[in-house]
């Protein structure tokens, strides 16, 4: 499994993510999930900044707190090409240009059964996923298809998903 956490202030330039600057070469980004802040100019990304062809993001949540220019997103910055499965944002989100709850762009990215709470992210929009409320957010119903019985767990109108892993 490719679990990464993290629970940091991270800050640069360009291609910043809180766990990933840059993700190409079939990168996969699983299990995963960040609290903090990232901040940056461009390409900033909860997860990931920049999220290249064949590389991936699933089953992976953002809390953290991301700031950047443009291309500002709460799981990725600019998903050029790749796919996103499974995750979600609920953290706030503050960029002038191409921002989204989820995604700030994509080219020919693929996202698929992937949400942002658009109460909390401060976003009405995204270059990807589905925008729920924060009631929303709290209810199993809300993520199809997601594995409630293996993989993630919910606090029913008390909290957002989370994983259960055995590490």
């Amino acid at each position: 499994r490719n679990i990464g956490l993290a629970d940091a202030s991270i800050s640069g330039q360009n291609f910043v993510g809180g766990l990933v600057g840059y993700a190409d070469n079939n990168t996969v980004i699983e299990y995963s999930f960040t609290k903090g802040s990232v901040s940056g100019s461009n390409n900033i990304g909860g997860l990931v900044g920049w999220l290249d062809a064949a590389s991936s993001v699933k089953n992976s949540y953002n809390r953290a707190s991301i700031s950047g220019n443009s291309r500002t997103g709460g799981v990725a910055g600019f998903n050029v090409a790749g796919n996103i499965d499974s995750t979600y944002n609920a953290g706030v989100i503050n960029s002038a240009i191409e921002a989204g709850g989820l995604v700030g762009k994509t080219l020919s990215g693929v996202v698929t059964a992937s949400y942002w709470d658009g109460n909390v992210s401060g976003q009405p929009t995204s270059a990807g996923g589905t925008k729920l409320t924060t009631t929303q957010m709290q209810k199993q119903s809300s993520f199809s298809g997601w594995d409630f019985s293996n993989l993630w767990r919910i606090f029913e109108d008390n909290g957002y998903p989370f994983l259960m892993l055995s590490l």
